[in-house]
């Protein structure tokens, strides 16, 4: 199975630049077709997951919670950056 495929490999190697070029195009399309295609199964795989859970939180909830969190998060660096003890060793 794999020496058909050497020799391919091997004669592709022997060609001229213009061929060499066609099979990168060729062998990038089909790999980049099947990351799509791979990428889509999983996309439809976690948009049907997602749909079997319920989620009783509305946007603002969340983003209310969400903001809280990172205020509360920055005022305590805040905090801790302004009323640090600074000590000067001399």
């Amino acid at each position: 199975m794999l020496n058909p495929i050497r020799k391919k490999i091997e004669e592709v190697r022997n060609s001229g630049e213009t061929t060499k070029k066609y099979w990168i195009i060729v062998f990038s399309v089909v790999t980049m077709a099947i990351v799509v295609v791979i990428w889509f199964f999983y996309a439809g795989f976690a948009v049907k997951t997602a749909e079997k859970k319920t989620v009783s939180a509305g946007f603002w909830p969340v983003f209310k919670n969400s903001f809280l969190a990172i205020t509360d998060s920055l005022k305590e660096k805040f905090y801790d950056l302004i009323l640090k003890e600074r000590t000067i060793s001399l």
